[in-house]
């Protein structure tokens, strides 16, 4: 008997673990206007969200990162970093033609969420920043926790290609 439960509990933590960091379509944060959303969750229990806007004519897409149990931000947006690449603030995003969408961007206690894409263009190009989403290996966040110390959790984006283009609605050119 004990062997069996040890051996179910084994179960358990290893689907579990193919779970985290695992992109899947899903239910949209409590506050987005989308029927679905991307998301996944890594093994410190935080959430990635990735939407479209809807019901609209363009491509707005939304990212909202929600921190774990017993985790808080500063008051500071958050920045994040896609494999070895440049570190991009999420107050700072500029939109698919060159127009900026600085200022949407928002941080509570447990949430940031911010404007990723603004576009009318269902085409996704390999410039745009939405690219590297689908394209690359890992993103990494850097923030600030509510007592100021710097903190970094990372996602893995294997699989995300077919659950971003899904819901955003968008296709790789």
């Amino acid at each position: 008997m004990l062997r069996r439960f040890i051996a179910f509990i084994g179960v358990c933590v290893l689907s579990f673990s193919a779970f985290a960091d695992s992109w899947r379509v899903g239910a949209p944060p409590a506050n987005a206007s989308a029927s679905s959303a991307a998301l996944v969750t890594n093994d410190a229990g935080d959430t990635l969200y990735l939407w479209r806007q809807a019901p609209s004519q363009r491509y707005e897409i939304f990212a909202e990162l929600h921190l774990g149990t017993g985790k808080a931000f500063s008051h500071r947006l958050p920045k994040y970093q896609i494999d070895q690449g440049k570190i991009t603030r999420i107050d700072r995003i500029g939109g698919s033609t060159g127009t900026s969408v600085e200022g949407w961007a928002s941080v509570s206690d447990r949430r940031a969420i911010w404007k990723l894409r603004d576009s009318d263009d269902r085409i996704l190009s390999e410039g745009e920043g939405l690219y590297s989403w689908i394209s690359g290996d890992r993103i990494r966040f850097v923030y600030f926790d509510d007592v100021g110390r710097e903190i970094t959790t990372e996602f893995s984006l294997s699989g995300s290609s077919l659950s971003i283009t899904k819901i955003a609605g968008v296709q790789i050119k």
